[in-house]
């Protein structure tokens, strides 16, 4: 047992072993010679990571310093979360430069393929494909995952630049499973069938968000077909609204107008959280009330490039936008793993940061927020086959999934009787027998410790 000097109320005591401290803590409550009993709570230090160019303001999309209510609220976010090593990301582009000092260690990793051997190892059609795979041939006419464009890399480092290693920039996510699938050529330019190549390996290698930050103006029924695959997949598909300047409730581009609930399509936001229009040029956000569901910075992002292992660029559009809401997706799943891709996409639209400059523009009228998408935990459901005779089995869902849940009886609504703790470790939903005579009330609710 220990006491405090000042503080002389309050007393720590030790738990016996194979005691759970909520069960006890609920127990010396409700005996009643207690002011209050509850555990001895972790904490963990809040800091940013060390990255030069999240520290001088240059990454203003994840800490904005001159407005700081203008990003994605990077920095509480991380708090409860910042990396995604269990979550794969296909960024589907212009391939990626795999040794790039930001990048290198937050590449996929196929587990079945032996690098260097020339052998497909895992028999899926791919020899060596070791960090993922590509439909284009460099310009040395091999079939490469080398990036000539810089699109892909750039990207990459948006959505899972390394955290905290003191080197450029941090991504969105600091620890990542990035996968590279190349069908973009030097130009920029590729074909739909390229593209659903990729989107079907995506899916087969277990990608749980597809990063597309390409478009055109074609309906194409095959990449709408591929797209649908990877959302019964599980997949969520992030794609960009594109830079002309235009509605795309009127002029449509695709993927971003089909209307897949797994699809989300974003459009670029500024420093000062307006929609990125210069006042020159052709180049500028889409919108669109129906079509484009967010924004995301797009404006002014340095991220990681493909001119050496150390090189950065700054560049605009809503591609980079979608990069962001790509990281925020993996972040996502990260926290609550058993998320269908339409419950990722609603806790993202639903949890945005509504800015007049915005409203009438996009679906939402607003931009990502970062922290709100991650912070925010859905009702508990509780669906109980029992009324009103024992034995019954009871069939629950609890999120956050891996948390800690009460399961409390009554019979008369004003008072709770604790039945079980719980913590998930299983997908859901879950399912516990009562069996008859055990002294458990027939009503039951769960709640949060």
């Amino acid at each position: 047992m220990r006491s405090f000097e000042t503080l002389r109320q309050l007393q720590v005591i030790e738990v016996p072993s194979g005691r759970d401290p909520l069960e006890m803590a609920r127990e010396l409550n409700a005996s009643g010679w207690y002011e209050f009993a509850e555990p001895d709570y972790h904490v963990h230090a809040a800091a940013l990571p060390n990255d030069p160019r999240l520290l001088d303001g240059t990454q203003y999309g994840l800490l904005n310093v001159a407005k700081p209510s203008a990003d994605i609220d990077a920095a509480t976010a991380w708090d409860l979360l910042h990396d995604a090593t269990n979550i794969i990301v296909a960024v589907i582009d212009s391939g990626i430069r795999t040794t790039h000092e930001d990048l290198k260690d937050n590449l996929w990793r196929n587990p079945k393929e032996v690098a260097g051997d020339g052998v497909d190892n895992d028999h899926n059609g791919y020899v060596d494909d070791i960090n993922g795979m590509s439909t284009v041939a460099n310009a040395k006419g091999i079939i490469s995952l080398e990036d000539e464009y810089g699109h892909g890399t750039h990207l990459s480092g948006i959505i899972g630049g390394t955290g905290n290693n003191g080197l450029g920039v941090v991504g969105v996510a600091w620890r990542a499973q990035i996968m590279t699938c190349r069908f973009l050529d030097a130009t920029g330019g590729g074909s739909i069938s390229d593209a659903v190549t990729c989107i079907d390996y995506a899916r087969k290698m277990g990608a749980r968000v597809i990063n597309a930050s390409w478009n055109g103006p074609d309906d194409s029924i095959a990449l709408y077909t591929a797209i649908l695959a990877s959302q019964e997949a599980g997949i969520i598909f992030i794609t960009a609204a594109g830079n002309e300047k235009s509605n795309n409730d009127i002029l449509p581009v695709y993927p971003g107008n089909y209307t897949l609930p797994s699809i989300l399509t974003v459009t670029a936001s500024t420093r000062d959280d307006t929609l990125w229009i210069p006042g020159f040029g052709t180049s500028g956000s889409n919108f669109g009330t129906n079509s484009v569901h967010l924004a995301a910075p797009g404006q002014a992002i340095s991220s990681t490039y493909n001119s050496s292992d150390a090189s950065y660029q700054t560049l605009s559009g809503s591609s980079l936008a979608t990069a962001y809401v790509s990281g925020a997706a993996a972040l996502i799943l990260a926290r609550f793993p058993y998320l269908n891709p339409t419950q990722v996409a609603d806790r993202i639209l639903k949890s945005v940061d509504v800015l007049p400059a915005l409203k009438g523009k996009v679906k939402t009228g607003g931009r990502l927020n970062l922290a709100r998408a991650l912070k925010t935990i859905p009702a508990f459901d509780l669906r109980v086959e029992i009324m009103p005779r024992l034995p019954a089995t009871l069939h629950y869902t609890a999120f956050p999934l891996f948390s800690p849940v009460v399961l409390e009886s009554t019979s008369d609504f004003s008072s709770w009787q604790p039945v079980w703790t719980n913590v998930f470790t299983t997908p859901p939903p879950w399912s516990a027998a009562v069996p008859a005579n055990s002294g458990i009330h027939p009503f039951f609710r769960l709640r949060a410790p």
